[in-house]
């Protein structure tokens, strides 16, 4: 039975001990550190040099500590594992450009539909701003390929364009619907 409240004592429960057989701390600074340390001359860390000065990882204890004086700290890195989504961006703004284009044209021309299609065309602009905006920022952040940075950048600036364009063909159906502009006959 492997519960920790009915036998406590077990040994696969107790925590592992950070010295190793002979009573070596395996995370604490080794005694070379220390005496380099004491020298005043710059430490080395541990498992990592090369002739040329580069430092590269000692692959013999991926885990070891650093020693406390290094002069380099630790730097984590990121794979990139996301991909764009611009094919879902084109087609979102592929209908705001067809709701900010058509619409107006078919609405101006006696058809009703023009109200649908560009109502339908506004939330589309605004989701494609909110998911080139997160798109973008990953790229930036290294958390997706960024190689196709410049697409991605344009999609949210037409995004950004036509969501301001059918917000204002939607202001100015309706302004002309409450005859406030009797020149206007819509």
């Amino acid at each position: 039975m492997s519960n920790p409240y009915l036998k406590p004592d077990d040994p696969r429960f107790q925590p592992k001990s950070p010295h190793d057989a002979a009573g070596n701390n395996l995370f604490a600074d080794n005694e070379i550190v220390s005496a380099q340390l004491a020298d005043g001359s710059a430490p080395s860390t541990a498992g990592s040099s090369t002739s040329s000065g580069n430092s590269t990882p000692d692959n013999s204890n991926l885990f070891a500590a650093s020693p406390a004086g290094s002069s380099l700290p630790f730097q984590p890195t990121y794979i990139a594992v996301g991909k764009p989504r611009i094919r879902m961006l084109v087609v979102l703004v592929g209908i705001g450009i067809f709701t900010g284009v058509i619409a107006p044209t078919l609405y101006f021309n006696g058809n009703n539909i023009g109200w649908g299609t560009m109502i339908l065309g506004l939330p589309t602009t605004v989701t494609a701003i909110f998911i080139g905006y997160s798109d973008l920022r990953a790229m930036q952040l290294g958390a997706m390929h960024n190689d196709r940075i410049g697409i991605v950048r344009l999609i949210f600036y037409f995004a950004v364009a036509f969501t301001i364009i059918i917000a204002l063909e939607i202001a100015g159906l309706i302004f002309a619907g409450m005859q406030f502009a009797p020149f206007l006959d819509v």
